[in-house]
């Protein structure tokens, strides 16, 4: 990490905010699918904001995801493997500068941030 690193924003505020727009979409409709799409959503905007714009849009980012967006059930628990797998992934792209070179420790770190944030309790 460079000198600059300092004013990143850390990784798990990034990701928090990504899983915000899925809860606050799946608290609302009580539909895991339409919380997946809002998830996709705030994800490009988190691109744009890490400069990391290759995605012009939601269902572009599709292809992290395991499965197809039709076949989501509307819910949560269902579909947590695909949502783990879709973040993991995007969130080493959004945030390469923390993620680049692979490190075991930082991606299983992710992975634990990514379960304490899709969690409904």
């Amino acid at each position: 990490m460079g000198l600059f690193s300092i004013f990143k924003v850390p990784v798990n505020e990034t990701l928090k905010t990504i899983c915000g727009a899925y809860i606050n979409t799946y608290t609302q409709t009580n539909d895991s699918s339409k919380g997946f799409i809002s998830m996709a959503e705030e994800c490009v905007k988190q691109m744009r904001k890490h400069n990391r714009p290759q995605f012009s849009s939601a269902s572009e980012t599709f292809k992290f995801l395991t499965c197809e967006v039709s076949q989501l059930s509307t819910i949560h628990s269902d579909n947590l493997p695909a949502f783990r797998s879709y973040l993991f992934n995007l969130m080493m792209y959004i945030r390469p500068d923390y993620y680049k070179p692979a490190d075991f420790n930082k991606n299983e770190r992710l992975k634990v941030l990514i379960d304490m944030n899709l969690n409904l309790d």
